[in-house]
């Protein structure tokens, strides 16, 4: 994107952006004579990031087996991208956990992490690409809805509307008419612009509709944007506060087009929904308890029916923060 409004987006000093540690990581990251030692050691000298990181290698999802004591021992684990680009997710949300102008965040970092533990999962079943790799991009997925808040606090365009209930296109559209860019776009410039792997911001670029560019099964690198795409429905499905059948039908189906059957996707839910809840302990990110999609399903049906309260939905919120907004990211 060359428009004069990413430009000065870009320039923003309130803007999301790498520094410090992370900076340099980045920075040695694009270099082919760097290793991992030399990554280990610029990351070590910070040791709250550091300890970030040793904290998700050691959790059941990542390292059911034996205990990774030192960053050298977890880039070895994980590899040098991994690393990389774990580093720099984990920075950001510990820098903009807060609140960003008059908006809570607590909503976006858990949908954030919703869809990275869904990428994960996915990725494990279906993609040549690495899992933790799948992590970051799902974490970072909707960086750009986090930009605009920050660069345009007073005037993001979307705090009359319930943002659950309304389509993807609908609002990337009011986006671009009221500001003149809209987040999906930031979000994919901003991945290029941090040299990070092409497939995140193409898998970006797909979510409002784009072509798979394969088979649409989630194979390779390609496979991403169908990935994303499914992952951001699991994500809303975690935070929002009422959950549609059409929706539910719809997310169903979209898992089937990668390959994944109906009951293998119903268990994959419940381990994403496990997934999760981890990682909010871990960051403290604000979690909660969830139904089974076959539970979210009927819950649906009865709420259609009317035989329940409309705001009759999923068990109580757990961890850090306040309550949930309902705020939808992607």
């Amino acid at each position: 994107m060359t428009q004069p409004v990413y430009a000065q987006v870009k320039n923003h000093p309130n803007l999301p952006s790498p520094r410090g540690v992370v900076l340099e990581v980045l920075r040695l990251a694009q270099s082919d004579e760097t290793g991992l030692n030399e990554i280990a050691r610029v990351i070590e000298t910070d040791p709250a990031l550091a300890g970030r990181l040793l904290k998700v290698v050691n959790s059941a999802a990542l390292n059911p087996g034996h205990s990774i004591a030192s960053i050298r021992q977890a880039a070895a684990m994980l590899g040098l991208r991994a690393v990389t680009h774990l580093a720099l997710a984990f920075t950001l949300l510990e820098d903009y956990r807060k609140g960003a102008g008059p908006l809570d965040l607590s909503t976006y970092w858990s949908s954030s992490l919703g869809r990275a533990a869904a990428m994960r999962r996915l990725a494990l079943r279906l993609a040549d690409c690495g899992p933790e790799e799948a992590f970051t991009c799902g974490l970072l997925s909707g960086i750009g809805w986090l930009a605009l808040v920050c660069v345009f606090p007073e005037s993001y365009p979307l705090r009359d509307v319930a943002p659950e209930n309304e389509p993807l296109a609908a609002r990337l559209e009011r986006e671009q008419r009221v500001l003149g860019i809209d987040h999906v776009a930031l979000t994919a410039d901003l991945l290029d612009d941090w040299h990070l792997p092409s497939t995140f911001a193409a898998a970006v670029r797909f979510l409002p509709g784009g072509a798979a560019g394969d088979d649409g099964k989630g194979k390779g690198a390609a496979g991403y944007g169908p990935m994303l795409r499914v992952a951001s429905d699991v994500a809303d499905v975690l935070v929002s506060r009422t959950v549609g059948q059409e929706f539910l039908t719809t997310l169903m189906h979209r898992a089937q087009t990668l390959g994944i059957e109906p009951l293998d996707f119903i268990e994959m839910f419940d381990q994403i929904g496990e997934d999760w809840r981890t990682a909010g302990r871990i960051f403290a990110v604000q979690t909660r308890n969830t139904l089974s999609l076959p539970e979210l399903y009927a819950l649906a049906q009865r709420r259609q029916q009317g035989l329940v309260d409309h705001d009759s939905r999923l068990p109580a919120e757990s961890g850090a923060g306040g309550r949930f907004a309902g705020v939808s990211t992607r």
